[in-house]
């Protein structure tokens, strides 16, 4: 008994340490080395189309005219089982729009952008109705510059929707970069008109004014914009620009300790764009949410979200190591010994890992399989001291 309670001991000084750890670097830091499965892939793949159409899920081939990534089987397996749940739904439905669209959206989240716009385009033609298709080609077009295009694609979704703010402020905006001051005022008055409690209609029509070196117009339209959110940033920092010209000094000082120059643009809420950034998946999205659960004492929802990653991929180390720790706080430890081993079984050299699988074992009683754990870990790290500590006292 006494052996047990002085391994549990040890468990939780370990534990704390690891805790501290993950406080102040993060777990995926724990390794000495850029975690690689949350990165989104860049333009690095070109599509490729099948030669061949018909029944192409059911026989396992390609349905000939979708977008596909070449290195597929490189992806973080949660990007890769978006893609292809994707465009298994285009191969079965191959005339069903929302089908298209919803594959754009994936591999616009995941920064495939020409595969996205094919995919767009396609979902585009099948719906003259939807909105978010030209929308979708609308922010793609503003990203690589062409503002011309984009203008006309964010009309194009106006025309479908006319009460979409966020389209009405990007027309505003693409319109403005263009030098299409005119019909940058028009699109913003509209704005303005249309949302008068909103601070984006008055914002836009400020830029415009300060586009024509108007600096008392500019501020009227940058004061109703402060008044509708006075937590707006960027707001406080172009209305402090124009005091300056008006020579309000005072007032532009105050307003500058409210923001700050490169203070980022903001705009009207999004939904469709917010369905982009949702579809943004990854493994170390889901290990970076777990560990704030497990920071904040949620255990249950920081458990879920490791099993969550191990369905994907059931040698991911981090997922391994803190689900190991976290049972062992609670201890639960023939389950963390479990999930430790593997993490040993994916990374011999941690001594994370083992420091962790030697304590589980000793909290057992397994004093033998804990010290072979132990001597295993400074075969490697001779100096790890907390090891080198904890193997002498077990076999004192």
């Amino acid at each position: 008994m006494a052996r047990r309670l002085s391994a549990r001991r040890a468990w939780v000084a370990g534990a704390a340490v690891a805790l501290a750890l993950l406080a102040g670097l993060g777990y995926s830091r724990w390794r000495g080395a850029d975690a690689a499965a949350g990165s989104t892939p860049q333009e690095r793949s070109a599509s490729r189309d099948a030669v061949e159409s018909g029944t192409a899920a059911a026989a396992g081939e390609p349905h000939a005219g979708i977008p596909r990534v070449d290195d597929l089987d490189a992806l973080d397996p949660l990007v890769r089982d978006a893609i292809v749940l994707g465009v298994s739904a285009v191969e079965r439905r191959p005339g069903d729009a929302r089908a298209w669209g919803e594959l754009g959206i994936v591999y616009q989240a995941h920064r495939y952008f020409a595969l996205a716009e094919r995919c767009l385009t396609e979902a585009r033609r099948l719906d003259g109705r939807a909105p978010e298709w030209p929308y979708l080609l609308g922010v793609l077009a503003e990203e690589r510059g062409d503002v011309e295009r984009a203008a006309s694609l964010y009309g194009e979704a106006l025309d479908r929707s006319p009460g979409a703010a966020a389209a009405r402020y990007r027309l505003g905006n693409v319109l403005l970069v263009a030098g299409r001051l005119d019909d940058a005022e028009r699109a913003f008055a509209a704005l303005a008109a249309s949302a008068p409690a909103e601070p984006w209609g008055p914002l836009g029509l400020g830029r415009v004014a300060q586009r024509r070196g108007s600096a008392e117009t500019a501020a009227g339209h940058f004061e109703r914009a402060l008044a509708a959110d006075a937590a707006n940033a960027q707001t406080a920092y172009l209305l402090a620009a124009a005091y300056r010209e008006l020579g309000r000094g005072d007032e532009a000082r105050r307003l500058v300790e409210r923001a700050s120059e490169g203070v980022k643009p903001l705009g009207p809420a999004d939904p469709v764009l917010d369905r982009v950034r949702i579809a943004v998946r990854g493994l170390e999205t889901l290990i970076q949410a777990a560990n704030q659960a497990l920071a904040a004492g949620d255990a249950a929802s920081a458990e879920a979200l490791y099993a969550q990653v191990l369905d994907s991929d059931p040698a991911h180390y981090d997922a391994l190591f803190n689900l190991g720790l976290l049972y062992g706080r609670q201890e639960r430890f023939a389950e963390s010994q479990a999930m430790l081993e593997r993490a040993v079984a994916a990374r011999p050299e941690s001594s994370q890992a083992r420091l962790l699988l030697a304590l589980s074992l000793a909290s057992q009683d397994r004093l033998v399989a804990a010290r072979g754990e132990l001597r295993a870990l400074l075969e490697h790290d001779p100096d790890h001291r907390e090891a080198r500590a904890l193997l002498g006292d077990m076999e004192r």
